[in-house]
């Protein structure tokens, strides 16, 4: 039977800043407004991939960069208020578009 090893570790306000499942690690770091900024995927000390996220002035999601060191991948949005309207995956090779609508009343 096999056996798992789950760890995890926080800073003092809460936030998650290391979490590890067997030999794989997890590596997380936090902006002043305690949003996940990095995380970084390590097996051993090589790195597997890493996340890099950005925010916009009034705090929401803006883009994603996922850089697996195979294919570098970014996820970009675009907010009318605080509705997404729009989210566009760009890769080396392609843009991907994904339009968001919102009906009078969806809310």
């Amino acid at each position: 039977m096999w056996t798992n090893t789950f760890g995890y570790a926080y800073n003092p306000i809460g936030n998650c800043t290391t979490s590890c499942h067997n030999a794989a690690t997890n590596l997380y770091t936090a902006n002043s407004l305690n949003q996940y900024s990095t995380i970084s995927n390590l097996c051993g000390s090589v790195p597997l991939c890493e996340v890099n996220y950005e925010y916009d002035a009034l705090g929401r999601f803006a883009a994603v960069a996922f850089d697996s060191h195979t294919e570098p991948r970014r996820i970009e949005c675009l907010w009318d208020d605080w509705n997404i309207i729009r989210e566009t995956l760009v890769t080396r090779h392609s843009s991907l578009v994904t339009r968001h609508s919102q009906r009078p009343g969806a809310d």
